[in-house]
């Protein structure tokens, strides 16, 4: 049984997290909106009290955030998962950040512990159903070591190294608007 540490359970956050319990894996989760984790810890997720505390234990981290600040906040608060996480674990940040932020985030994590960005495309629809598209960037050991994890979520696929899951990400945002601006406009 692999032992998941979720951050962040807004509205998708929350869906992959339970899926990924309804899964058969040990789920620690952690919110800055107590509220959020309890429907999880009904269900069976243990509460941590910090994302350093969610991460100490775990395999794998899961990371699906606001934005890169947010990011920053959870990874390197003074209870941010650096603190928590050490190797062999893996990091799969999922959040819709951007390069830079992933980039970042790969140089303050402790040495040894791996990095994969694997951000989603898809709705809350997708989320709660496991189909989501999720683009994994990075070392493609981890990315096949992960890849059945993430298959709990929906269609994993390699698309390059690090960095490379947020820049396809972002690549398909913008065909997607482009395409609901020309149907607008039609």
């Amino acid at each position: 049984m692999t032992t998941v540490a979720f951050i962040g359970l807004g509205a998708m956050g929350s869906r992959m997290a339970r899926r990924l319990l309804d899964a058969g894996n040990e789920l620690v989760v952690w919110n800055r909106t107590l509220s959020k984790a309890l429907p999880l810890t009904d269900a069976g997720a243990r509460l941590a009290s910090s994302p350093e505390a969610a991460a100490r234990h775990a395999d794998v981290v899961i990371t699906m955030v606001a934005d890169p600040e947010a990011l920053r906040d959870v990874t390197e608060g003074p209870e941010g998962i650096i603190h928590g996480v050490t190797a062999p674990a893996t990091v799969i940040e999922m959040s819709t950040v951007g390069k830079d932020a992933v980039l970042r985030l790969r140089q303050v994590l402790p040495e040894g512990v791996g990095l994969l960005d694997a951000p989603v495309l898809g709705s809350i629809t997708e989320a709660e159903s496991g189909r989501l598209a999720v683009f994994i960037g990075g070392p493609d050991d981890l990315a096949e070591r992960w890849s059945p994890l993430l298959s709990a979520l929906g269609a994993p696929t390699p698309v390059g190294p690090l960095g490379s899951g947020a820049a396809a990400k972002l690549a398909a945002d913008s065909v997607l608007f482009g395409v609901l601006g020309v149907l607008g406009e039609a």
